[in-house]
Order: structure tokens, then C-alpha cells, then sequence
């Protein structure tokens, strides 16, 4: 049995099949979560701007 569970090991470990799809996700999830933490942060600036524009339109 342990014998079993050590060969899966070794060839999940030796097993590239999959391996690009799950880094290139991994990629894509932390460029996401970096654009949406960096808009969070600038998020009521860049509000305070558009507002200050549409106050200069209006006079």
C-alpha cells in the first residue's frame, strides 16, 4: 500500500500535463487581484476628479 501512495507521488510530482493551464491561472488571478487592490486604493481620487470636472461643466 505505501508502496502505492509513494509511485502516485513520484508521478504527480514527474507529471507536467496540466502545469501551464494552473500557472498561467495562478498568473491571470494575481494580476487581477492587483489591478482591483490598486483601483481600490486610487478608487476615491480618481471619483473626486470626475466630480470636479463635471463641477467645472456646470457653471
Amino acid at each position: 500500500m505505501q508502496l502505492k501512495i509513494t509511485e502516485f507521488f513520484s508521478h504527480l510530482c514527474a507529471s507536467r500535463s496540466g502545469t501551464t493551464a494552473i500557472e498561467y491561472g495562478l498568473i491571470a488571478a494575481l494580476i487581477a487581484l492587483s489591478i482591483i487592490g490598486v483601483l481600490t486604493l486610487i478608487g476615491d481620487q480618481v471619483l473626486g476628479y470626475f466630480m470636479q470636472a463635471n463641477n467645472g461643466f456646470n457653471r
